[in-house]
């Protein structure tokens, strides 16, 4: 197949640059599909056709042939080995418990405790996969430094944005959801910042809601994490070897009608069950 990438407006490929362009994606906010969750690569409208790779690059030696790597060979040769220091690191198994690592357009939000979250639920993903999705990081903290910027532009075609709406006149479920309508995956953190607390999470924010509200076609997968926090904690820049877990729950979608704090509090539920169907000795 073709580079889709390069096929793609410029800043729904690299995520900041020009947000004028963001916006000049499109966003449709039409009536949400009412067929029921099927997980058939060929079956639904919103499955990505991602580059043919065969299995053999997820080792050294695929990954050095393939197509990806002949056109890009730094990133992706900084892709591969992010993606094997993670696991090694955290020791996780990806745990598919409500759903199946299909090529389906997902957005896939998780607990967060720490900056090594949404690495490890991208190095989670198969290849194909972690071609097409992308996380969702504060500019504040990845665009602070050069290594930053290049790790989460070129490595990872992280979509950048504000948290803060006083430094940027461009609403960031906008940047996201024009993600979403250029045919990316996403990884976002609803509770907005970092758990540093003794509560399981932090209040969930509105901006799920919103962009669901702009996306109603796509599923949302949580997705939970255990020890991220203590293997990189708030501060740290070093990762200390421990063992995590990750586990992926059941799709939902925003329902027609449904009100913002009920959607609230089923991605709230959807978190904490998806947590407890990865702890079946604590129920």
């Amino acid at each position: 197949m073709g580079d889709e990438r390069e096929r793609r407006p410029a800043a729904v490929r690299h995520g900041a640059g020009d947000y004028t362009k963001c916006r000049n994606v499109g966003v449709n906010a039409g009536a949400a599909h009412s067929a029921p969750l099927v997980y058939n690569a060929g079956a639904r409208d919103n499955t990505r056709h991602t580059p043919q790779t065969s299995p053999g690059s997820e080792n050294l030696e695929g990954m050095l042939q393939s197509t990806e790597f002949l056109r890009r060979p730094v990133p992706e040769a900084a892709s591969w080995m992010l993606t094997r220091f993670t696991r090694l690191i955290t020791g996780a198994q990806a745990r598919w418990l409500g759903c199946a690592p299909v090529p389906v357009q997902r957005i896939y939000f998780g607990n967060h405790n720490s900056h090594a979250d949404f690495a490890l639920i991208w190095a989670s993903l198969p290849i194909d996969l972690r071609r097409t999705t992308r996380p969702v990081a504060g500019a504040d903290y990845w665009d602070a430094s050069a290594l930053k910027r290049y790790i989460i532009h070129e490595v990872l075609h992280g979509v950048v944005i504000e948290r803060s709406r006083e430094n940027s006149s461009v609403d960031p479920v906008d940047i996201m959801a024009a993600a979403v309508h250029g045919g990316d995956s996403l990884i976002i953190f609803p509770e907005g910042t970092r758990n540093t607390t003794d509560e399981l999470l932090l209040p969930i924010k509105s901006g799920i809601f919103h962009l669901a509200q702009q996306c109603p076609q796509v599923d949302l997968v949580p997705v939970w994490m255990d020890n991220l926090g203590r293997l990189l904690p708030k501060g740290e820049i070093v990762p200390v070897p421990l063992l995590c877990s990750i586990a992926f729950g059941t799709p939902l979608r925003l329902q027609p009608g449904e009100e913002k704090e009920a959607f609230l509090a089923r991605i709230r539920n959807a978190l904490l069950a998806t947590r407890a169907a990865a702890r079946p000795e604590e129920a």
